[in-house]
């Protein structure tokens, strides 16, 4: 993997008085904060280490860019299709800020090395920018690397180390920067903008595989007792009385009327399947019961299909379930590190939203302009 510093446009935080508000306005109002003045930049091309904190535990990784030539040969994998309307979206928004407002997540195969180099940096000085952040009770810290040698160094490591690296989040972003690369190479005044991606790369230990839940609005005209049975054909069913999360691969939960139900595959659909390299739950979801039972064929761009991303949990699918009638909630078990794996190095594709990655970065901590 090659990666390089960046010259990096960061938040003025004297200006800000709401975290939570600025950053959640950036993909609207970059432009107009960049003009008003909201944005330093960094004299100095820097890598940087970040630092996310929550409740539960820290995440340690490191910004830096991407060659975007290490997605085009393979190098960065992708486990999720991407949509031409979605890129067309992204691409307006690339032109129109001339920035990449917010890092690709990507993943790597822990390296003992980096682990040090981060610990160490974190360990030699306050961090450059602390940002908290009141609604998802977190904070992320900045430390900025900007002498020649240790940027070297972590360039070497990455180099000689880190053969492939997964897209854990912003499939989009990178499709559409790619595209526009292959387009535009070449063309002057354009020739070089593009090259780079910019990236947050944390190692796998350091990244947390969450689930991403469904509910499906209306249920293809079958009655609650009809919809049961045609479910009984192919899994198993216990009605709950408390609803827990699911225990492990094959198993989920559904919300239905009021009531929890404990879903677990029947074995002849699972051995009809066993050929594949990995074979998920959002894969039987969505060939047994939303396509064969409510009628959803293309779960990418069906509108009754909406998802509910892990954190939220039972009770986020139960809201949702509840806002209109004849709904049905599905909460899933969530992808194992070697599940994800597996599909991304075969090129395979996972099913849409089967994958919510913790951390999550902000818009707008670290800007990178063309």
């Amino acid at each position: 993997m090659r990666i390089h510093p960046f010259h990096a446009e960061y938040p003025n935080m004297d200006f800000v008085t709401s975290n939570d508000a600025f950053f959640g306005s950036i993909r609207d109002e970059f432009n107009d904060y960049r003009k008003s003045g909201f944005f330093h930049q960094t004299e100095e091309a820097a890598v940087f280490v970040v630092e996310i904190e929550n409740a539960r535990r820290t995440y340690t990784g490191i910004i830096a860019c991407a060659d975007i030539r290490d997605f085009e040969e393979g190098h960065i994998k992708k486990h999720e299709g991407t949509l031409a309307a979605k890129e067309q979206q992204q691409m307006h928004l690339l032109i129109r800020f001339g920035a990449q407002t917010k890092p690709v997540m990507m993943a790597y195969r822990n390296r003992p090395e980096i682990d040090e180099f981060t610990e160490a940096v974190k360990a030699a000085g306050k961090p450059f920018l602390s940002i908290p952040f009141e609604g998802t009770e977190e904070c992320h810290r900045f430390w900025r690397i900007t002498n020649p040698e240790r940027i070297a160094r972590l360039q070497t490591f990455f180099r000689e180390q880190i053969q492939t690296t997964y897209i854990a989040d912003g499939h989009h972003r990178t499709t559409t920067l790619s595209i526009i690369h292959e387009r535009l190479t070449g063309k002057p005044p354009y020739e070089g903008e593009y090259d780079m991606l910019l990236g947050a790369f944390f190692p796998m230990d350091q990244l947390e595989i969450l689930e991403f839940n469904r509910v499906v609005k209306g249920r293809n005209e079958n009655s609650l007792p009809k919809l049961i049975v045609r479910i009984s054909q192919v899994c198993e069913i216990e009605i709950l009385e408390q609803p827990t999360p699911p225990r492990q691969k094959f198993e989920f939960l559904m919300y239905l009327e009021g009531d929890w139900y404990r879903l677990r595959w029947k074995d002849n659909v699972l051995r009809q399947r066993r050929d594949r390299i990995a074979l998920l739950d959002a894969h039987l979801l969505n060939e047994h019961l939303l396509r064969d039972i409510l009628g959803v064929t293309d779960p990418r761009d069906d509108t009754r299909v909406r998802y509910v991303a892990g954190p939220l949990g039972l009770e986020g699918v139960r809201q949702e379930t509840m806002k209109t009638s004849e709904s049905v909630g599905f909460c899933l078990h969530p992808v194992s590190q070697a599940d994800f794996r597996a599909l991304a190095d075969a090129n395979q594709m996972l099913p849409p939203k089967s994958t919510w990655f913790e951390p999550r970065l902000k818009s707008g901590v670290l800007v990178k302009k063309f």
